[in-house]
């Protein structure tokens, strides 16, 4: 058959190129051009299908949602007031749940702010635990199975069960453990929990959330605490126990949470203590799989100096959201809060409440306020660029699926740096994009006919090259308004 196929290719190109002699010179170049259209049409059509199919990808409908780490403890209460959370407007805010097993109101803890979320730990810290000199009950820094078993029996899942029905309303989240693949010292910070033991934790916990769930109508989300070894052999085994012994659990998980301290996100900014950011998520992302990741906690001090934090804290969070990760929290929000390192200047605001850089950069890549004018030496920051939405819309079996195309450019030169962030009416972050090397990002959702009306959409754009200069005017956006029951009223605004 192929043998046939190129013998017919043979004598084709032989009648053509028979014809092509007896056509007087001065025809021949018409020709050429005419031969030339036909084969390039077919192939620009091939290039917009396969841009098109590229467009309608599968994409994440989860932006990362940063958060802040807090403490509501009794004892060591430390959270923003009202005008400094209304500020930093964190997605999420974590926090360790202390001896007394409550937390604060959910109201008392938002401040107004209704989409706040709370992710709590519960850990050796927490609600009722065995006393520091009965060693035959505290488990910590034990290898003994029998040991963890009985706390797990009798201390851990009652604080659990205590916890959500003290709790229920308040809690979006609850992080099992934390950092339990380490132990820095046997006499000091030392929170390992064997693996065989913790694939029981977790799954004993998982179990118990579901369940209240279900009878309670609430969806709190299960996260594994997170890991900080940088290590994913624990994780491996964890995964191995829960897969032979406790097949459901997996189903029941919301995210594994890891701390990637020390991990540097731009080898050329800072070379890191601990490996490089993204090639150790991408490992924990195999590793997970099919969960994904939580960053439940990351961060820096302040050296060398206030200007690197705050372009770390850059660096970080736009490596989260490449890596598409749902939610990362910056620890701290206050110096307050201290480091292991003995260091107090981790958080965003100073111990005497002053916002630092950090804190501004925080605020910028949350996306939910205009930009914070602040004094600068640095030039002034260029004049946002223009933004143009353009749309297309195919219908299939099951409804449209809308095609968004954004060009970015700065007189009539394309801007070929910045994020572009997709917001609709309400606020909510959809989608946040980054402009390819001819200012251009491109995004497709699907809508079900059932759902046709109209969709608002605002595009937002953050120059990524130079984060600091913030400029006293939210970005340029346009508004696209989109009826797909009704293609001929397709609109820009």
């Amino acid at each position: 058959m192929e043998g046939k196929q190129q013998n017919e290719k043979h004598t084709l190109f032989q009648k053509v190129k028979n014809f092509y002699e007896t056509i007087p010179t001065s025809t021949k170049i018409t020709v050429l051009a005419l031969l030339l259209i036909t084969i390039t049409i077919p192939l620009g059509i091939e290039s917009s299908q396969n841009f098109y199919n590229h467009a309608a990808q599968p994409v994440s409908l989860y932006p990362t949602q940063f958060g802040i780490q807090v403490n509501v403890g009794p004892k060591s209460y430390s959270y923003p007031n009202k005008w400094q959370l209304q500020k930093l407007k964190p997605d999420w805010i974590r926090t360790v749940v202390y001896g007394d097993c409550q937390l604060p109101s959910k109201s008392s803890l938002q401040f107004g702010l209704s989409n706040l979320k709370v992710l709590a730990i519960l850990n050796n810290q927490s609600c009722t635990q065995p006393a520091s000199t009965d060693l035959s009950k505290n488990p910590l820094g034990s290898g003994n199975n029998s040991i963890w078993n009985a706390y797990i029996e009798n201390y851990y899942i009652p604080n659990l069960e205590s916890f959500l029905i003290a709790n229920s309303d308040s809690v979006n989240a609850i992080e099992l453990w934390n950092e339990e693949d380490i132990c820095p010292s046997q006499k000091g910070y030392c929170p390992k929990v064997p693996e065989n033991i913790y694939a029981t934790l977790v799954a004993k916990s998982s179990a118990v959330i579901t369940n209240f769930n279900e009878n309670n109508d609430t969806h709190i989300k299960i996260i594994m605490g997170g890991l900080a070894s940088g290590n994913t052999n624990y994780l491996k085994q964890v995964f191995s126990v829960l897969r032979s012994t406790y097949p459901n659990s997996l189903k029941q998980i919301t995210a594994v949470g890891v701390h990637p301290y020390g991990k540097t996100p731009d080898p050329s900014f800072w070379k890191g203590s601990t490996g490089n950011l993204t090639s150790s998520l991408q490992a924990y992302k195999k590793a997970s799989n099919p969960l994904p990741l939580w960053v439940t906690e990351i961060g820096h001090n302040a050296n060398p100096n206030l200007s690197w934090q705050a372009t770390y804290l850059h660096k970080l969070f736009t490596d989260f959201e490449q890596e598409q990760i749902p939610v990362a929290i910056w620890y701290a929000w206050n110096d307050k809060l201290g480091g292991n390192d003995g260091n107090v200047t981790w958080g965003l605001y100073t111990t005497n409440n002053v916002l630092k850089p950090v804190g501004m950069q925080f605020i910028q890549e949350v996306s939910q306020t205009p930009k914070l004018q602040v004094k600068s030496t640095r030039p002034a920051a260029k004049k946002s660029p223009t933004i143009t939405l353009t749309t297309s819309t195919t219908s299939l079996f099951t409804g449209y699926t809308v095609y968004l195309s954004i060009k970015a450019d700065s007189s009539s030169q394309p801007v070929t740096h910045g994020k572009i962030t997709l917001v609709d009416l309400r606020g909510d972050v959809i989608k946040q994009l980054y402009l390819d090397n001819q200012g251009k990002a491109y995004y497709a959702w699907h809508t079900a006919f059932s759902d046709a009306g109209t969709r608002y959409i605002t595009a937002k754009y953050t120059d990524t090259k130079n984060p600091l200069e913030f400029s006293n005017s939210r970005s340029k956006y346009k508004i696209i308004t989109i009826y797909p029951a009704n293609l001929e009223r397709l609109r820009a605004k």
